[in-house]
């Protein structure tokens, strides 16, 4: 392992232990764990961090029993001593630096979590380190370090032939309240809804054109037989050579749904067993998989319905209450809370503009469900 390597595996290990890996990069990890034993185990190690932290003090206490009793007269370590201690800090340096980043980045997690509110701009990261915040662009602009250029609400990147040779990692973040899309570097379209990233290669390679989805995402795919196209969420696949399909797949949330608008696709997914399992998909069908009994039920819907969220409409189609309201919820940055747990289950059917503001879209609901929703500061309550 060289230098960089080392210094990317570190980084991974750290944003682990804040659970702030993204699924490009929780792929990345795990194929370094299966590469070896050893790697694991460094990783079983490293993702405890009672065990850190124990490890933590110890250099702590060896650090300062260096000075209390290795120094001479004027202050200064004794040379062997000064030897061994570095031995040992060299031995468990790995660990050290996993939890010096795991401490700055958990304090760096609460001061997110505390200016969330403030954070409103489309943003596009480059191989996880520079943050382009895509807000101070204006409509044909180039954006910096990329051969793409932001068009209104959308970004396009040029064509393949002319585009930089030297490869690296997108990707695209869209906040609360937002509908962004994104020209990938092979034509493909993809529509981004709120609280939503996808990432790419800045280039596709010749034999296949990866992505990895997290959140809510419309793609038209540009049709290349010879370069299938696969959008990884979680871990489930779909795979295409050209088409156009929704695939709903928010962390947290109980189901991955993916509607085949037209041409075919393949969803493949892990049964309960582990197994992989790939579900050819026809035009018009609707497949969810129910992510806690890995079961997945295939319907003929109208799927062009499911991906009416572009053009700022919301479509539920017997859709649980709760599912509707966690939707409503994640879209405008609000908690939901149920009062009355019997509320949760009940079936909904509807189709409704979305709205600018929570209060708006919830005066729709409230003439469905007089009496059992209220909006309180940050809050949907339902009773």
């Amino acid at each position: 392992m060289n230098e960089e390597q080392f210094k990317r595996v570190k980084f991974l290990l750290a944003k682990n232990l804040v659970s702030e890996l993204n699924d490009a990069e929780t792929e990345e990890l795990n194929v370094w764990r299966k590469a070896s034993a050893a790697n694991e185990n460094l990783y079983q190690r490293l993702s405890d961090k009672d065990y850190l932290l124990s490890r933590y003090r110890d250099f702590r206490t060896i650090k300062e029993m260096s000075y209390r009793t290795s120094s001479d007269k004027h202050g200064f370590i004794s040379r062997p001593y000064v030897r061994w201690s570095l031995g040992i800090a060299a031995a468990m340096l790995l660990f050290f630096t996993g939890y010096s980043i795991y401490r700055v980045n958990k304090e760096k997690q609460i001061i997110q979590s505390l200016t969330a509110e403030k954070i409103s701009s489309v943003s596009l990261s480059i191989d996880n380190n520079s943050v382009i915040d895509l807000s101070h662009y204006n409509s044909g602009d180039k954006v910096k370090n990329t051969d793409a250029v932001k068009d209104g609400n959308r970004l396009v990147y040029g064509s393949e032939e002319t585009n930089s040779k030297k490869i690296s990692m997108h990707t695209l973040s869209v906040p609360a309240k937002q509908i962004f899309s994104v020209v990938l570097p092979d034509g493909s379209k993809v529509w981004l809804a709120s609280k939503s990233t996808i990432t790419y290669p800045s280039t596709f390679s010749d034999k296949s054109r990866n992505v990895v989805l997290s959140g809510e995402g419309y793609f038209e795919i540009a049709k290349n037989p010879d370069r299938p196209f696969t959008v990884t969420a979680g871990d489930s696949k779909i795979k295409v050579t050209g088409t156009r399909f929704n695939l709903k797949a928010y962390k947290g949330d109980k189901k991955i749904e993916a509607a085949l608008i037209d041409g075919k696709i393949s969803f493949s997914y892990k049964d309960k067993g582990g197994v992989e399992k790939e579900l050819p998909m026809h035009r018009g069908e609707l497949s969810v998989l129910d992510v806690n009994s890995r079961a997945v039920e295939t319907s003929k819907v109208n799927a062009s319905l499911y991906n009416s969220w572009i053009d700022g409409v919301y479509f539920f189609d017997t859709q649980s209450l709760e599912e509707i309201m966690n939707d409503m919820g994640r879209y405008y940055s609000l908690d939901v809370v149920f009062l009355n747990g019997s509320m949760k289950n009940k079936v909904l059917s509807g189709r409704l503009h979305i709205e600018d503001n929570a209060e708006t879209m919830l005066e729709s609901f409230k003439k469905i469900l007089p009496g059992h929703i209220k909006l309180e500061k940050k809050t949907i309550i339902i009773f």
